[in-house]
């Protein structure tokens, strides 16, 4: 699209024109970002996100995560998993993220000699984890169909309170 330059232009200006210690910076951080991005502008993308996450780790993990879903769309999996580790690494319940990454590695399946499939290193971790985070989220049933297609155990327990022992 045309106007990403523009953008970029415009919020570059906000920041420079922005108060010191505005809490609108880091907005105007995190749309840099997305436009940047969607330029194909990777890294300036991701050093805008490292700047949000200085101001708001909540905030900066959101825009990791912005930044993950533009560079999947782009067909870039692995830098858009390196986009979701640092969201996850802001935000470490931020569910979606390990859901996403889950996908992406999807892509990295191989066939073992069995025919049957391998998948990625982190795989089913990154999906378990988000069925830990969202048992009921909007990716759950997703998540569970996903483990058990490629033959990971899918535990019965997400969701449900685990008893102690007495």
């Amino acid at each position: 699209n045309e106007k990403y330059p523009e953008a970029e232009a415009a919020y570059e200006k906000a920041i420079a024109l922005a108060a010191p210690g505005s809490k609108s910076v880091a907005d105007y951080h995190a749309e840099l970002a997305l436009a940047l991005a969607q330029q194909g502008k990777d890294e300036a993308g991701m050093a805008e996100c490292d700047k949000v996450t200085q101001l708001d780790a909540t905030q900066g993990s959101r825009c990791y995560f912005n930044q993950g879903a533009v560079l999947t769309n782009q067909g870039h999996l692995d830098a858009a998993n390196a986009a979701f580790d640092k969201s996850i690494a802001a935000a470490p319940t931020r569910a979606a993220a390990y859901y996403q990454k889950g996908v992406n590695l999807l892509s990295k399946a191989t066939l073992g000699s069995d025919n049957k499939m391998v998948p990625a290193p982190g795989t089913v971790e990154a999906l378990s984890k988000y069925l830990e985070l969202a048992p009921d989220g909007k990716y759950a049933q997703s998540a569970k169909s996903l483990l058990a297609s490629i033959g990971a155990k899918v535990e019965a327990s997400y969701g449900k309170q685990k008893k102690s022992e007495k």
